[in-house]
Order: C-alpha cells, then sequence, then structure tokens
C-alpha cells in the first residue's frame, strides 16, 4: 500500500474481517460496515479499548457491538450450553449480518472509488486472444479439441483465454483498488490477501462471461456438473514474501472453476492436483503444473489441488467458482443428482 493512503485491519466477532484506509475508519463508517446498529466499541489485539485517533498502520483491531459483550450474547455462552435451536438461530443471523456487511461494502465502493480503466468492466471481445476466438466462433467442440490442451484423465484442461493488454490492465485496476484503502473483505476462507471482484462492479462481466464462453464448454467437458452454470463468486488472489506464499491442500466451493494466471514475475508457485474428492480411484493421482502469466485452468470444482510456494516476485491469478442450479429433491433439499 501507499504511504498516503495507510491500512489497518478490522476483525468483526464471528464475522470476518476487512482492510480498510485508516482515514476512513470513523465510527459511522465501521458501524455500517460491520452492520451494528448500536454503539461499537473497538480494542487493540490485547482486548484493550482505544480510540480512533490511536489506529497504528498494519495493526488489527476488533470492532465490537454492546450485543456482543452482554451476558445474553452467543459468543458468552459456553459452546457445551448452546442447544441446536439455539445454533440454527445464530447461524442464521450471522448469515444475515455477512449479507448485510457484504451489500454495505458494495455500496460504500461504489460511492468512493473510481477505477483506473472503466472500459473492462464491461465483456469485450477484444479482451480474448485471437486464437480462442477464431475456433470458439465455429465451435466449442472444436475449442476443446484443436485449443484446449487435456493435462490429465481426471479432465484438468489448459488453454489460453484473454490476451497479454487485458491482463495487464486488469492487474493495473486491482492494485488501483488496493491502493484506494476502500474497504477489502477476505477473498475466501484459505486466502487473506486479494480482492472479490463482484464488489467493486464485476458481476456483469462474469456473468456474460460465463453464459457465453465458459458454459458452453463445461457443458461439453464436464455434463454432470457444468450444463447449467448461472451463478459465480469471482476473485483475485495474491501470492507475494510477506503474505500469501502458497496455498494448502483443498477443494473449491464450486462445480466448475476457471484459473486465470494474469502475472506478474514470480518464481515458483506451481500447482498440484490429486484426484477428485468424491472419485476415490482418481486419489492417487500427482500432477504439478506450471504457472506461468497467460495460461488458464478449467477444471471440477471438486478436484482437490494446492499451490507450492512463490520463492519471488508476486503471482496474481483471476479464480471464478461457477456454480450451477441444484435439481429439488422430494426431501426439499438441492442434493444436485
Amino acid at each position: 500500500m501507499t504511504d498516503c493512503n495507510p491500512i489497518a485491519n478490522f476483525v468483526g466477532l464471528g464475522v470476518g474481517s476487512i482492510r480498510l484506509k485508516v482515514s476512513l475508519a470513523n465510527y459511522d463508517n465501521l458501524k455500517y460496515l460491520f452492520a451494528i446498529d448500536s454503539t461499537i466499541i473497538l480494542t487493540d489485539s490485547d482486548g484493550e479499548e482505544i480510540d480512533l485517533k490511536d489506529i497504528i498502520q498494519d495493526h488489527t483491531y476488533h470492532v465490537l457491538s454492546e450485543e456482543d459483550l452482554n451476558d445474553e450474547s452467543p459468543y458468552s455462552i459456553d459452546p457445551e450450553h448452546l442447544t441446536e435451536e439455539m445454533k440454527t438461530k445464530i447461524g442464521q443471523q450471522r448469515y444475515m449480518r455477512l449479507l448485510k456487511m457484504q451489500e454495505a461494502r458494495v455500496s460504500f465502493i461504489k460511492k468512493h472509488y473510481q477505477p483506473k480503466h472503466p472500459q473492462i468492466y464491461n465483456l469485450n471481445r477484444s479482451f480474448f486472444c485471437k486464437e480462442f476466438l477464431d475456433v470458439f466462433d465455429k465451435s466449442p467442440q472444436n475449442t476443446i479439441d484443436q485449443i484446449m490442451n487435456k493435462e490429465t484423465e481426471t479432465k484438468l484442461y489448459s488453454f489460453e483465454l484473454f490476451n497479454e493488454e487485458f491482463r495487464k490492465l486488469l492487474v493495473e485496476e486491482v492494485e488501483n483498488f488496493e491502493n484506494s484503502g476502500l474497504p477489502i473483505s477476505r477473498p475466501n476462507s484459505m486466502n487473506n490477501y486479494g480482492l472479490i471482484l463482484d464488489e467493486i462492479g464485476f458481476t456483469k462481466f462474469f456473468d456474460d462471461l460465463i453464459e457465453d464462453y465458459i458454459c458452453p464448454l463445461s457443458k461439453i467437458i464436464f455434463p454432470k456438473y457444468g450444463s447449467n452454470l448461472d451463478s459465480h463468486h469471482a476473485f483475485i488472489v495474491k501470492y507475494k514474501l510477506g503474505e500469501d506464499t502458497n496455498l494448502d491442500f483443498h477443494y473449491d466451493s464450486s462445480d466448475v472453476t476457471l484459473n486465470v494466471c494474469l502475472g506478474k514475475d514470480f518464481i515458483g508457485g506451481s500447482l498440484y492436483f490429486c484426484g477428485h474428492l468424491l472419485d476415490k480411484s482418481t486419489h492417487n493421482e500427482h500432477y504439478e503444473y506450471q504457472n506461468s502469466p497467460g495460461k488458464t485452468l478449467l477444471h471440477l470444482g471438486q478436484h482437490r489441488h494446492g499451490a507450492n510456494p512463490i520463492t519471488s516476485g508476486e503471482r496474481y491469478n483471476l479464480i471464478v467458482w461457477c456454480r450451477q442450479k441444484r435439481n429439488q429433491c422430494c426431501c426439499g433439499h438441492s442434493c444436485g443428482k
């Protein structure tokens, strides 16, 4: 971050954290961004109450409400004494608050953020590699056969999707937002650094990308999981020495995942894949894929994987978790059968 926009980290009890420019950290903004209706209390990492004027760059502070501290707060009750009914109620309340917090961030960002490259917020054919478009325009099947490389029998595909100019502009846009000091939440439960692109205005971009380009491919490659993609979570992950350098073994919260290496210059950071979660016959797979700028991966969300550490430089990747509608069973639940 630039020195003119010193950043601090603010954590809500049970609702995650945001990074925010110190000059924007007043009581009204913190109440709004953390969806708190009552008086807020700010404490340091030692639990000592502090005043706003005492906030220090790069430090972490807890944003608490009066309700968080009273005897009836779920955080004041011994977990062993919580009934299932109480746990369900707490979970529902937390979910609703998280939604309000997300809505608050989106509104706050829309009011205060000035994009550096507004022209990239709407999908345009000029963003794609010419070779990809030339073949895709003929048919998605031709694209799979001629452009996409099948890396493994577990259907890990690699290809080049976006051209260098677009990737450069997107990284610059991300860096511009990072330096703005506006609220940034963690992109997912594992990465600490990055940016949720939907929160800064890219939702329609990815709706169009999935409908027009990704779904026509995924319905052929992954007919069970990729035929009706209708929602997404699009974000940037950032790896840098002193911040996140690697990513532990996991699977994605998606049906189909698109992963685009944007840059910048880095050494290391290869990905490894170890079979599908739901298919034990694939669990002996150990496939290493070398990340490089421009390379795009398409794989099932349940394809287990991780990222090895970078040893120098910075790596930015665009991740799109694509999800499809779930069929309703007679039990009333979305079982996805």
